[in-house]
């Protein structure tokens, strides 16, 4: 189907799409702050606090290009990663780089993204099908459980393999029964079962859970 876990070329669109989004109002915040430097330079002495309003503006434009070059960074590394269909990932880097492009999305659902700190960690993987699983771990508690949530990914590295929990600290554990009702659930299962992932739900906290090899 469409949206099947196995389609990454779906995943990396949906992503794509966000980022070009978020450019766009990036974009959008730098246009609008120039016409307004624009309307107060023409104003000249009759604009109060001109220098500090000058200040704010180009404050402004300046994040919002810091901004602006964060992302297209990232996406540029992301379209990369289907360069190779097996290879070493820096779980750390590569889980970094996804909250960093799919941050807009948990947003919109009303949850804020974020990554436990730690230490880096290296595994054998197909790049995208890595990113695809946690992509879709990320949709099904954002779909399931009550927003107003931290979201937070966790990488473990036991042994030479490593385990992912993407959870929901301030849930009780009664909210957990709600993850299973997602409408891909069983696709995610079966994708996980395609790529050799041991797929979930944590114990400590309403998430889940993926186990690399």
């Amino acid at each position: 189907m469409k949206n099947s876990p196995n389609d990454k070329s779906f995943f990396m669109g949906r992503v794509t799409a966000s980022v070009a989004h978020e450019l766009q109002n990036v974009l959008a915040i730098i246009r609008e702050t120039a016409g307004l430097m624009q309307d107060f330079m023409m104003m000249g002495d009759a604009c109060q606090d001109f220098e500090n309003r000058l200040s704010t503006g180009l404050a402004s434009i300046k994040n919002q290009v810091s901004r602006g070059v964060g992302l297209t960074q990232g996406l540029n590394r992301f379209a990369h990663t289907a360069d190779h269909l097996h290879c070493p990932i820096d779980i750390r880097d590569i889980l970094d780089r996804l909250v960093l492009l799919t941050e807009r999305m948990a947003r919109n659902k009303g949850f804020s993204l974020s990554l436990a700190p730690g230490a880096s960690h290296t595994i054998n993987h197909d790049p995208v099908a890595f990113q695809t699983l946690c992509f879709l771990c990320l949709e099904a508690l954002e779909q399931t459980l009550p927003s107003g949530q931290a979201l937070v990914i966790t990488p473990e590295s036991p042994g030479k393999g490593a385990r992912i929990g993407f959870a929901c600290p301030g849930l009780p554990m009664d909210s957990a029964p709600l993850i299973r009702t997602w409408p891909n659930w069983n696709d995610l299962a079966e994708a996980c079962c395609q790529y050799g992932v041991e797929l979930s739900l944590t114990d400590t906290c309403p998430g889940i859970c993926l186990g690399f090899p």
